[in-house]
């Protein structure tokens, strides 16, 4: 159809809800969103190198995530997501990944990721239920960290606003963009989860890859890590209970 013919048989709410979409909904490409990306990610970037500094065993990787990277954050550009790449946790022979019934999934170490665990605390107690007790031992330092060093971004044109919050197995830090004209005062919401990559596709899951189809998604599914976030496991084992630092970041 030709879009002459298209628009005059529009309705007045098809011509609002195309504007809108057209000129409203779509986050402007400027300077100035480009400039709170940076300053978003380098507030980031300085918080996990605190966390490293004190504990040298969390190295991390930020890893983008969310509508905003993928291009279809509407309004302003005031969410931000991200996951936190374990690095030394996260090679091949270092967890192992099960789905569960209710789309769930289990993610634990392997004995030889445990064993990294281990040598990466060893000042904490060595828990007596290590498969699930892990979550707490990498969570607490992040959440410790963040709420003692969230502060003095001013030089990145960024205040923060909240720390603490969780959003899901997320942590949730809250920003005020300071700098800039467009967005000056804009409240930033950035999440934050600790996650495992994971190399390799569930042992369970469902998919007949024999058929032409299923080679294709075979070999897509074998090029592309999954990051599981590092959460409860909603205490699906009762006879492991977590510790109270199990439940810092969920």
């Amino acid at each position: 159809m030709r879009e002459d013919i298209y628009s005059e048989s529009m309705s007045p709410l098809d011509h609002f809800i195309r504007d809108l979409d057209e000129r409203k909904g779509k986050i402007p490409c400027c300077q100035e969103v480009t400039d709170i990306q940076s300053s978003v990610e380098n507030v980031l970037k300085d918080l996990l190198l605190e966390v490293e500094k004190v504990h040298p065993f969390l190295k991390t990787t930020l890893i983008n995530s969310g509508s905003f990277y993928e291009g279809t954050k509407i309004g302003q550009p005031d969410e931000f997501d991200y996951f936190v790449q374990l690095d030394n946790l996260s090679e091949p022979t270092d967890v192992l990944v099960d789905e569960l019934s209710r789309s769930n999934v289990v993610v634990i170490p392997t004995v030889s990721g445990f064993t990294k665990l281990q040598k990466g605390f060893r000042k904490t107690r060595v828990s007596l239920c290590p498969n699930f007790d892990w979550k707490g031992r990498v969570k607490e330092p992040f959440v410790t960290t963040f709420n003692i060093k969230a502060k003095g971004f001013e030089a990145y044109g960024m205040k923060v606003s909240r720390v603490s919050k969780t959003h899901g197995p997320a942590y949730c830090l809250e920003l005020e963009w300071t700098g800039g004209n467009l967005y000056r005062g804009l409240k930033i919401s950035v999440d934050l989860s600790l996650a495992v990559k994971i190399n390799f596709r569930s042992a369970t899951m469902d998919l007949d890859l024999e058929t032409p189809a299923g080679k294709v998604i075979k070999s897509l599914l074998d090029s592309l890590p999954y990051y599981y976030a590092v959460s409860a496991y909603n205490h699906l084992f009762d006879d492991c209970p977590d510790d109270e630092s199990s439940d810092l970041f969920q």
